[in-house]
């Protein structure tokens, strides 16, 4: 037995030993561990930045730097009763109100909630009918008056009963400067001024920043949702394309009610739907030649040639802008004729003539280049010398010049009535 005693106890301390020196290899390697932790804690954390962080106090919401009035401000059909019922449902023990005093009597005064001061953000001073009764210690020698602004703390709240509210004696009284910045904000809130309109004017939001500031890339596509990561946004799905969009459908709409107006002769009314249409969409072309031809049914031919400069500055190759250019034109020159403005009508048919090859402009212009005196002459001999069969030769050339005159103005209202029936085409789109 003995010797089987001796085998057993030389394997038993052999693996105590392999025990133990297994558990002191982990509990160095835990060491070191440790060690590497607690050096980079003090790596991360140096000169008691841990003591520093510790001793901070939790942060609290602060209700007296935010200068956006709150929502409430922005309703007008929020009934008072409603209003002063969810105050009740929301407020807690412990909340600061800053109050008006409306009454003073020996033993309470009658206040008239304004604002909360914290922990949230909400106006009371609109809610009609809303004045509560604050105890008041009748030792106390503090001279509280009517109008005077207090800072007040809710003892007690139930809905089915009013506030119980309790002052510090020993605190002082409140200015208007003590107000939170959001509630003089909503007294300096213009009568009608919607939610969206204050928020976009709102300094702290459009602060440009707060995107640096934060990391965050105004332009970016990042998102969480795992359907639109990688995705690549066009600029179709922006605002400003659609935008722009609906401005050009709208501008289409107001121009195809100009050319009704000038169809039913009514060129002043035209006129104005063409100004609407190009304060929707400035490079409507179609709305700038429309209000040409309105312009030029008026007489103002030169605010129909101004017009139409601008048509063909967009698209020089525009068959409308180029016909209705040359129709007020000739009209243009004629009537500088007849009021003996022969150069000025001279460049009228020059420029008629680099737009278009136009015979009647031609013809003109040889005409006014010519002396009336020499022309005279010239004219009376050729009367005396002139034979029958020249005569003749004369009148078929004016019959042929009169005759594609003629051709020339059917070719133009013809284009004329293609305009009419691509507007109407487009008017049937629309609906």
């Amino acid at each position: 037995m003995r010797p089987h005693s001796m085998g057993s106890s030389r394997k038993s301390s052999s693996s105590w030993s392999r025990i133990q020196s297994r558990t002191s290899s982990c509990s160095d390697s835990r060491d070191d561990r440790d060690s590497d932790l607690n050096a980079r804690c003090e790596d991360l954390l140096k000169n008691g930045a841990l003591q520093r962080f510790l001793k901070q106090e939790p942060p609290r919401l602060r209700t007296d730097v935010d200068e956006m009035p709150p929502f409430e401000c922005f309703i007008s059909d929020v009934q008072a009763i409603d209003a002063k019922r969810k105050f009740m449902s929301d407020v807690n023990v412990g909340d600061e109100l800053c109050v008006r005093v409306r009454r003073v009597e020996l033993a309470a005064i009658y206040v008239q909630p304004l604002c909360v001061l914290r922990p949230f953000r909400r106006t009371l001073s609109w809610i009609d009918d809303f004045q509560v009764l604050v105890n008041r210690n009748v030792q106390s020698a503090r001279d509280i008056r009517p109008n005077d602004l207090l800072k007040v703390v809710v003892a007690e709240s139930d809905e089915a009963r009013l506030l119980n509210l309790i002052m510090d004696d020993s605190a002082e009284l409140l200015s208007e400067a003590d107000l939170p910045a959001y509630f003089r904000s909503s007294k300096s809130l213009q009568r009608g001024c919607t939610f969206e309109e204050c928020l976009s004017n709102y300094d702290r939001l459009n602060n440009p920043n707060l995107a640096q500031l934060y990391g965050v890339e105004v332009d970016s596509t990042v998102s969480f949702l795992p359907e639109l990561q990688g995705v690549d946004f066009s600029s179709k799905t922006r605002a400003p394309y659609l935008r722009r969009k609906q401005d050009e459908e709208s501008s289409m709409q107001s121009t195809l009610k100009g050319v009704e107006r000038i169809r039913e002769g009514e060129s002043q009314l035209a006129i104005q739907h063409f100004n609407k249409a190009l304060s929707l969409f400035e490079r409507n072309i179609e709305a700038v030649v429309g209000r040409a031809a309105a312009y030029a049914n008026l007489g103002d031919y030169n605010a129909a040639e101004n017009d139409l400069d601008k048509a063909l500055t967009m698209n020089r190759n525009h068959g409308n802008a180029q016909a209705y250019m040359v129709e007020t034109l000739l009209q243009a020159a004629k009537k500088m004729e007849e009021l003996n403005k022969l150069d000025e009508a001279k460049a009228k048919y020059e420029k008629i003539l680099r737009i278009k090859d136009d015979t009647r402009a031609r013809e003109r212009l040889r005409r006014l280049d010519r002396s009336p005196a020499v022309q005279e002459i010239t004219v009376t001999k050729r009367r005396k010398r002139l034979s029958s069969a020249e005569k003749e030769e004369i009148r078929r050339n004016e019959h042929e010049r009169k005759e594609k005159e003629r051709r020339e103005r059917r070719k133009t209202a013809e284009k004329l009535a293609e305009i009419e029936r691509f507007i109407a085409q487009l008017k049937e789109e629309k609906t």
